[in-house]
């Protein structure tokens, strides 16, 4: 039970209540042919700013030093460095955790389809 507890700490919440949101709107914005393109800056800097809260959430809980600018670091190489970090403190586990979070991106995105094609009917062309 203290471990499934360990998982719903403010940071995962948050970078799932991100993901989940931010997917659903953009399928729902493009479904509806509303330009979504302002959205782009915005949703980026909101995903830059919640890997960065879970990522040293994260690593407090685990006990794992960070270099001096992970914030720098994060924002350059952001695609490389957050799997290294899951594979240096969790091992094979890593795997585990990176197949939930794109199994969460990939539901938004379904969960917002269906929800656009119920809201907007088919959209053809």
């Amino acid at each position: 039970m203290s471990s499934l507890k360990s998982h719903f700490n403010a940071a995962n919440v948050i970078l799932y209540a991100y993901v989940l949101f931010v997917d659903t709107a953009l399928v729902l914005y493009e479904f509806s042919g509303a330009d979504s393109r302002r959205f782009d800056p915005l949703t980026r800097i909101a995903l830059i700013y919640a890997l960065g809260y879970w990522l040293l959430s994260d690593s407090r809980r685990r006990r794992y030093e960070l270099p001096y600018c992970a914030g720098v670091i994060l924002l350059g190489t952001g695609a490389l460095c957050l799997p290294y970090y899951l594979f240096r403190t969790r091992g094979v586990m890593a795997f585990a955790t990176i197949s939930i979070f794109l199994a969460a991106h990939f539901a938004s995105g379904l969960f917002g389809a269906a929800l656009a094609a119920a809201l907007f009917g088919t959209k053809v062309g």
